[in-house]
């Protein structure tokens, strides 16, 4: 059987490294039940009812960033707002906001007391969606905790919300929030509980302590699952004077696919030897990153060092399909085409049979030869391991993928037996994203021919990415 060739996929990954931290922020959902049934438009500022802008000295103006999304099916239009004390300021509805089903937009309030103590105003939002009037009523507190329990310790988040703006799908991001006890008595955390598993906070396994007026500094981290707006909300459970109460501090994101491969006319080159015997250098030449090929599309296509084209598609979950055609061999025996998946990123070990053909033959020297035929892919994941190349040390995944074939027949009443494994092992480096190492095995054996190895090796020795 003739060697199907496994050619490089290089990878070129795009890190979005921007953290945004927005103020404190919270929400309410559309009052009397409007826009959040079915084929409705639905105004959320966030996740809680009410905003804490924490302790802000007499005359002083404190701003916080609120993050409002439209969570119906329609889209929606914020016409104006109304305030209940001249102590809180909104000025982002001078005209009208427009939200898709779907949206968000972050707005700016402020909250300036007048008086020392507890300190409330109401923000009235008033919006439109299907021909239908809706107010969402949002609470703006100051100089009281946003537990809101009634022991003299308070537990405030700073911020209570943060935004990490756009983060690449699958990637975690890490920040600090500042946990601070306002009361004069000693507070008690408890507990956490994260409402989604796109966050993460694990600062609490067991009870902490925080004494009067003192702060505690935790992180928390997020990692967006699926593209578009992400959300997840921490409850800080904690007791004082034997009241319990919890803080919430809201976590969102934008989660965006990112570019996974090089432009056009990027060029890997590689230092080859096959059984040990040196066979020079080989140039590898990206082609197209946005290629429509058979049935998939972003397909990289990637012309090798002998004119053989070759395609590759990174899927989701990080697994790399490669375009396995066969119709090469149709003199031979017939195999159909077809992407296999190396589970770099799933890590789940994958066997797919491509033929099973008790009654099937092959052609040899222009002879028919009738047998059974089985040819499978198996893709394993190997594991992570150190890889030096270009003078540099590399972290990397070892991934494989291994194409059997087997025939036993008769001919002529004689016995005819054959098999063939071909293995392509890569090598792939996060930091780099791409390939710094390969190995090609192929292994054959036949009652006539007896048996043979060939493994050939693939070192990086330069790389000119666009």
């Amino acid at each position: 059987m003739k060697k199907t060739h496994f050619r490089p996929l290089f990878l070129y990954t795009i890190l979005s490294t921007i953290v945004v931290l927005s103020g404190c922020s919270s929400s309410t959902s559309p009052s009397s039940g409007g826009g959040n049934g079915t084929g409705g438009g639905g105004l959320k500022l966030s996740t809680t009812d009410t905003v804490n802008f924490g302790a802000i000295p007499v005359g002083q103006t404190k701003d916080t960033s609120i993050l409002i999304v439209n969570t119906g099916t329609n889209s929606l239009t914020i016409t104006s707002n109304a305030l209940s004390s001249s102590e809180a300021r909104d000025t982002n509805f001078s005209h009208s906001i427009g939200l898709a089903s779907g949206g968000f937009e972050n707005i700016h309030i402020q909250f300036t007391p007048s008086a020392p103590g507890a300190q409330t105003a109401y923000d009235s939002i008033h919006y439109q969606s299907g021909g239908a009037n809706y107010v969402a009523v949002m609470t703006l507190e100051a100089n009281m905790g946003t537990g809101g329990g009634t022991g003299a310790g308070s537990l405030i988040a700073i911020p209570p919300s943060i935004n990490f703006d756009s983060i690449p799908i699958g990637q975690w991001h890490d920040t600090t929030v500042t946990l601070f006890n306002s009361g004069s008595i000693p507070i008690t955390i408890t507990s956490e509980g994260m409402s989604s598993a796109e966050g993460h906070d694990t600062n609490f396994h067991q009870t902490v302590h925080i004494a009067p007026q003192n702060d505690l500094i935790i992180h928390v981290q997020f990692n967006p699952s699926q593209a578009g707006l992400r959300m997840a909300v921490d409850s800080i459970h904690y007791t004082s004077g034997g009241t319990s109460s919890v803080v919430l501090v809201t976590l969102t994101a934008t989660g965006v696919t990112v570019s996974t491969s090089p432009g056009a006319g990027s060029t890997f080159t590689y230092a080859v030897d096959t059984n040990g015997v040196s066979q020079g250098d080989s140039t590898y030449t990206i082609l197209s990153n946005m290629l429509s090929f058979q049935g998939k599309t972003n397909v990289i296509e990637v012309l090798g060092p002998t004119g053989d084209t070759n395609y590759y598609h990174i899927e989701s979950n990080g697994d790399i399909s490669i375009y396995f055609d066969f119709s090469a061999l149709a003199s031979f025996v017939s195999i159909p085409s077809s992407w296999l998946a190396i589970p770099i990123g799933s890590r789940q070990a994958t066997s797919t049979t491509l033929v099973n053909n008790p009654n099937g033959s092959i052609q040899y020297n222009g002879l028919t030869v009738p047998g059974s035929i089985t040819v499978t892919a198996v893709g394993a994941y190997i594991g992570p391991e150190q890889v030096t190349a270009t003078g540099k040390t590399f972290a990397t995944e070892n991934g494989s993928m291994t194409i059997n074939f087997n025939f036993q027949g008769t001919f002529q009443n004689i016995p005819v037996s054959y098999s063939q494994s071909n293995s392509f092992e890569m090598w792939y480096s996060k930091a780099i994203t791409f390939y710094p190492k390969r190995q090609d095995v192929a292994t054959s054996t036949s009652a006539i021919l007896g048996s043979s190895l060939t493994t050939t090796n693939y070192l990086l020795l330069s790389d000119k990415i666009k």
